[in-house]
Formats: structure tokens, C-alpha cells, sequence
């Protein structure tokens, strides 16, 4: 799909991120998605795509925080996020409601930024309240 979308081969994962960036920051391509599968567009239309701080990884999905401290527990589609991703670090990605699940879209770029040990416990305190 996102070939599609970026009119062009896609090459690598940075290629996929920014072509996965320009999909969702574009109201007019989200509406126009070059699928015909209902519960797919439904899915996109409750993605949250950009950087999120993975918190803990639990039995039923890792919890991650992503803008304005919103709080997700995803899944990841194939692979969970426990083999793909450390806690504590911030991650780009794109997280969305599919059948009742939050997931992954697969695609995680991890920065070199971990979470000391006192935003760590404010995050914690978030995630334990909501």
C-alpha cells in the first residue's frame, strides 16, 4: 500500500517510514487508501503515527505512551513488540485499532534515547491511574 501511495519502488525501511509518515500526516491519501477492505480503513482512520516512549512489555501487549500522554498497549502483528523493541527508549511508529486490538504497524525505528529512572516512575504513575 504504501508503494501506492509514494508512486515509487520503496527501498529500505527508511524509505517505508517516510513514505508511512506522508500516508498519515495526509488527510486526503488516509480518505483515498488504495484498499477496499472495510475494517482496514476503519483501522487507519485510529492510527496514531509518530513517536512513542515503549514503557513495559506485558503479556497482553507492551504498554507505550505516545503524544499528549496517551496511553496504548499494542500488539504487534506478526512478531510481538518484546522481540523487536528494548523498554525504556523512544520509537517511531504507527499504532492502530484492528478488531479490537491496538497494533503495530510493523515498521519500528528506535532512537538512541533511553528513559532515566525518574521519568520512568512519572510515566508508571500515568499508565497506573489511566
Amino acid at each position: 500500500m504504501l508503494e501506492t501511495c509514494a508512486r515509487r519502488p520503496l527501498r529500505g525501511a527508511h524509505d517505508f517510514a517516510q513514505a508511512r509518515n506522508v500516508f498519515f500526516e495526509n488527510k486526503k491519501m488516509l480518505k483515498n487508501a488504495p484498499t477496499t477492505d472495510a475494517e482496514l480503513l476503519k483501522a487507519l482512520g485510529t492510527a496514531s503515527c509518530g513517536q512513542f516512549i515503549v514503557c513495559r512489555h506485558m503479556a497482553r501487549g507492551t504498554e507505550m505512551v505516545g503524544s499528549g500522554d496517551r496511553i496504548f498497549r499494542v500488539r504487534g502483528v506478526t512478531t510481538e513488540l518484546r522481540d523487536l523493541v528494548d523498554t525504556w527508549v523512544i520509537v517511531d511508529t504507527a499504532v492502530m485499532q484492528f478488531a479490537g486490538t491496538w497494533i503495530c504497524d510493523g515498521l519500528i525505528q528506535s532512537h538512541n534515547v533511553h528513559i532515566g529512572p525518574n521519568m520512568r516512575k512519572d510515566l508508571l504513575a500515568k499508565i497506573r491511574i489511566a
